[in-house]
């Protein structure tokens, strides 16, 4: 490099790099940041194989209107050449996204307009950048570059530093977009650098080869109990994210059942702190709507919104008053969150302990009658019909459901519903035995659920449900519970199934297998769905993108495996699907930008030294 290798910057943003930075684009306005150098090692193999050199590339503005004029000169080997030339107009300036040998006078100037976003696309040989404005000052995508400093913002771009991790020759598939093709995936400092057909590696810290495997966003689950505070002999946020990453899932949503509930701001922080210092995933708290989960009074609402609770549910327990979820209704609704509706009319339920059907009567159980969810779900519609707060149904197990549901979505209304794998694949006849649970003969505490495992017509009507997107959401309901609860005479016994590690398998078994929903749509009910249901795709998640964070799932779909209770990562076992030999395994989980669980690599869920990966790092609003 000679003395032309002086670095300028226009407009705001970061340009933090020691030898680079190169911010070339559409300025809307002010500046356009330039000056870009680079020593062609740096850039081996992203443009050819002879690698790109970058000299003297200028860009000032000219006028308020962001005019700018550039020289730009690279060279790649002998199947790559760029002339000297100019583009002057509005920011339009820098050099193009090429595939093959290119001439100035085969380039227009609109071409080469850049992204705004920081950085600046240097070798994005399959691009097809198409001119983006900046606020200020332009910037791009960005190449990669060895680090010595951090990728630019909005203006004054600098050139992206090289990747911690590639994941190379997947099949990316992001539901948010639609973008379904065979590319890699660059990750740099817990974002999402790029995405594209073949990436260089050279300089990658880590690379996984994801051939054969769908590299989809990380996978959200909406519906979980982490049992902490109060009950660490069942679960800890510790033990529960460890299962979460083995099964693929990225973050979680927890449940307000603990002791004491989580009911105000106080135990919302609480939740963040304990992830912060012993997670491996991130995990978003769910707010109680009542005191102490009692549906007497309600709890502090926007307090706990303002912390960073992303919904609110007294889940356990139903809020049986209308009166109080009238008023919960139109508290929520301000807070731009969700209820969750564990939908069980108490009077109709009590004692309860399966389905109400031929099996309960045969086995002398108190039965749990389909009505007592449907009456909740059709009171809770009429109640939200003036208020329009998004109300979401959790865990549904009736036919009957799913027709409300779908008639009160038809009417416009903001209403959602998560169906969970034991109620797509299970019915009452489980509690009969044979599922590799505890209990005697026709007593099976593994199959004790609530709501219940009801009959072959409800697994139906899901199905549709699922199939014709009146059930938006997939869910686990994971509900770990000690041997000591579970063990016991089935009128006592626990109420409940671990799922985070078995969901995805059994997910494929009940919806991609038999044809009720392809890969795409699965994926998008277990990670955009569940994002927009929460607000987290505010903050990026549920999807790839540039720019984003890194939170990714890699899923070897055809791989076979049997479901054991060695398997569980978790702290308790209690699952009827021990035994059962399913397809499809989460290979591998990055979250924020950390692989957390490799099972090519033998290591599973990485200790988390004060990650940061709650409200403070993605970026909860109140």
């Amino acid at each position: 490099m000679d003395d032309r290798a002086e670095r300028r910057s226009g407009g705001s943003g970061d340009a933090e790099l020691d030898d680079v930075a190169v911010g070339i684009g559409k300025a809307d306005g002010g500046g356009v940041g330039g000056g870009g150098f680079a020593d062609p090692a740096d850039f081996a193999g992203e443009l050819g194989d002879g690698g790109v050199e970058v000299w003297d590339l200028e860009a000032e503005a000219e006028d308020a209107a962001g005019a700018a004029a550039a020289d730009a000169f690279a060279e790649a080997g002998a199947e790559f050449e760029f002339e000297s030339r100019e583009a002057v107009g509005a920011g339009e300036a820098g050099f193009v996204d090429q595939a093959g040998p290119v001439r100035r006078n085969e380039v227009e100037a609109e071409d080469v307009a850049i992204e705004g976003g920081g950085g600046v696309e240097v070798a994005d040989v399959h691009g097809d950048s198409n001119g983006g404005e900046g606020d200020g000052a332009g910037g791009g995508h960005g190449g990669f570059y060895r680090r010595r400093g951090r990728c630019g913002g909005a203006g004054g771009g600098t050139l992206c530093p090289m990747p911690n991790l590639i994941i190379i020759n997947g099949r990316v598939m992001d539901p948010a977009s639609g973008f379904d093709k065979v590319a890699d995936v660059a990750v740099v400092d817990g974002r999402i650098a790029r995405i594209g057909p073949k990436l260089a590696r050279k300089h990658a810290e880590r690379v996984i080869d994801a051939t054969g495997c769908l590299v989809v966003p990380g996978l959200i689950d909406p519906h979980v109990h982490l049992r902490e505070p109060g009950n660490e002999r069942a679960e800890t946020i510790a033990t529960g994210t460890a299962a979460a990453v083995a099964g693929g899932f990225t973050s979680v949503c927890c449940m307000p059942n603990t002791t004491p509930a989580l009911d105000h701001d106080a135990m919302i922080e609480y939740i963040y702190t304990r992830t912060d210092r012993t997670g491996v995933c991130r995990v978003f708290p769910i707010g109680a709507i009542s005191k102490g989960r009692k549906g007497e009074e309600l709890a502090e609402i926007q307090l706990m919104a303002k912390t960073g609770a992303v919904g609110f549910s007294d889940d356990g327990d139903c809020v049986a008053s209308a009166g109080l979820m009238q008023r919960a209704l139109a508290t929520v609704k301000v807070t731009q969150r969700a209820i969750m509706q564990h939908c069980q009319e108490p009077t109709l339920t009590k004692g309860a302990t399966m389905h109400a059907g031929a099996i309960s009567t045969r086995l002398g159980l108190t039965g749990w009658p389909r009505v007592a969810e449907e009456l909740i779900i059709e009171r809770d519609v009429r109640l939200n019909r003036g208020i329009g707060c998004g109300y979401h149904v959790q865990h549904m197990s009736s036919a009957g459901s799913v027709d409300i549901v779908r008639r009160a979505r038809a009417e416009g209304q903001p209403v959602t519903a998560e169906v969970t794998p034991h109620h797509l694949l299970l019915t009452h006849e489980a509690v009969m035995g044979g599922g590799g649970g505890q209990g005697l003969r026709g007593y099976d505490t593994t199959a004790k659920m609530n709501p219940p495992l009801r009959e072959p017509s409800d697994i139906a009507a899901l199905l549709e449900g699922v199939a014709d997107g009146t059930i938006t959401v997939l869910g686990t309901d994971h509900a770990p519970h000690s041997m000591a609860d579970k063990e016991l005479e089935f009128d006592a016994a626990a109420f409940g199934i671990v799922g985070l590690e078995t969901a995805l398998p059994l997910y494929i078994e009940a919806l991609v297998t038999p044809g009720v929903i392809g890969w795409m749509r699965l994926i998008a009910m277990m990670t955009t769905e569940p994002a927009k249901l929460c607000g987290l795709d505010h903050s990026g998640l549920g999807q790839l993108a540039v720019g984003g964070p890194a939170d990714i799932t890699i899923i070897d779909p055809g791989q076979p495996w049997t479901i054991g209770k060695e398997t569980i990562k978790g702290r308790s076992r209690n699952t009827p699907f021990v035994g059962r030999k399913v397809k499809g395994l989460a290979v591998a989980t990055v979250v924020n930008g950390v692989v957390r669980h490799d099972v090519r690599r033998g290591h599973e869920a990485v200790e988390s030294p004060q990650m940061k990966l709650g409200k403070q790092k993605v970026g909860v609003s109140g």
